[in-house]
């Protein structure tokens, strides 16, 4: 008897859908993804550095522009002792209000009157105090040094922080990226399987009628993510869509790497179970 030869169903455009390789959990076009992802990690670090100097820079930006700032932080000013003479309200910082404390001082050439503007308490009419005199005549209560620590310590704590936040975002995809290559190489099987609907950043399981609504669980695309947009907005009801989810063991509690399939799409993802116990009682042993 003739063998006969069988091949894949066409999906619904008409075309097989791709096989994964042999051994594998990944087709060759997921793993060219992967790895142009992998590329785009380093635009992506250098965005993330230019923002980071971007956001380090806005301390001084907000603090040089007034007169006589850059001569201050250069040391260009002289100190000495001051008599206040009139405390007048300036508005307001925030939650406290500012003052403008006018001074009267001598370097030697007279007295001479100056003023400048703090928020929160100030110095009393009569007390003297040390101010910092510019070229211009402009008036500091607080030394160069004092002002160059606090300038740098607040530029290295922003900037620390958009870079903290930045890497974040970029190493988070990638250690995913980095599990499921792990998993296609060492020929994890699925442990699990259910079937969703997608709805945006979230999957919900679907449920009888009779049964109580399943909760919805957080969803991180790694691959497809333009799929999902585009077949999200070309329908008008996405509950209607139903999705096959295999879920991969745990890589840590509660998160899993999932497969969503449907009529020859397919996305890889992680979904956050911490909405339990709904989907997990329902998980039906898979086929390694």
């Amino acid at each position: 008897m003739p063998r006969v030869r069988t091949e894949r169903a066409p999906d619904h455009q008409g075309t097989p859908p791709p096989a994964p390789a042999r051994g594998g959990l990944l087709t060759e076009t997921e793993r060219q993804h992967l790895a142009q992802e992998d590329r785009r990690d380093l635009r992506r670090l250098l965005v993330v550095l230019v923002l980071a100097v971007l956001a380090g820079a806005f301390p001084a930006a907000a603090y040089l522009p007034s007169p006589g700032r850059v001569d201050h932080l250069l040391g260009r000013d002289v100190a000495t002792h001051a008599e206040v003479v009139a405390v007048h309200p300036d508005g307001r910082c925030g939650r406290s209000s500012r003052s403008r404390v006018e001074v009267r001082y001598d370097l030697g050439s007279g007295p001479r009157l100056g003023s400048y503007r703090e928020c929160g308490a100030v110095p009393g009419r009569g007390a003297v105090i040390t101010v910092w005199v510019g070229p211009g005549g402009t008036i500091e209560d607080r030394s160069p040094a004092y002002d160059r620590v606090g300038l740098a310590a607040s530029s290295l704590v922003i900037a620390g922080l958009a870079l903290a936040v930045g890497w974040l975002v970029v190493a988070r995809p990638r250690r995913l990226r980095q599990l499921l290559r792990e998993a296609d190489r060492n020929g994890v099987g699925f442990a699990a399987e259910d079937v969703v609907t997608v709805r945006g950043p979230r999957v919900v399981p679907v449920r009888p009628p009779q049964h109580p609504p399943a909760p919805a669980y957080g969803l991180e695309a790694i691959t497809g993510r333009d799929v999902v947009r585009a077949e999200l907005a070309a329908i008008l009801d996405p509950a209607a869509r139903r999705w096959r989810m295999r879920l991969l063991p745990p890589h840590r509690p509660l998160r899993r790497l999932v497969l969503l399939e449907h009529e020859g799409t397919r996305i890889w993802a992680a979904v956050d179970l911490r909405a339990r116990p709904t989907l997990t009682a329902r998980m039906r042993p898979g086929r390694p």
